[in-house]
């Protein structure tokens, strides 16, 4: 399973077509989508995310799976 750094997560929002909303508590950040208004909490880490974290980020933006969120162009 490949991973995801927080770099990578956000190039991923960013072709999606969300755009950085504000600073949250801490370190980290909520992210809004212009058209759904949809928002989304992501935590600023130097580490990988867990797989686990991935894969409840891409249910929450609608994706089926991990697979078709890593794949989306």
């Amino acid at each position: 399973m490949p991973s995801f750094s927080y770099r990578d997560l956000v190039h991923k929002l960013k072709k999606i077509g969300f755009t950085f909303l504000r600073q949250a508590k801490g370190s980290h950040e909520f992210w809004q989508h212009p058209n759904t208004k949809q928002i989304v909490l992501i935590a600023r880490h130097k580490k990988d995310f867990p797989t686990g974290t991935i894969s409840k980020i891409a249910k929450e933006l609608g994706f089926k799976n991990l697979k078709d969120f890593e794949n989306f162009k």
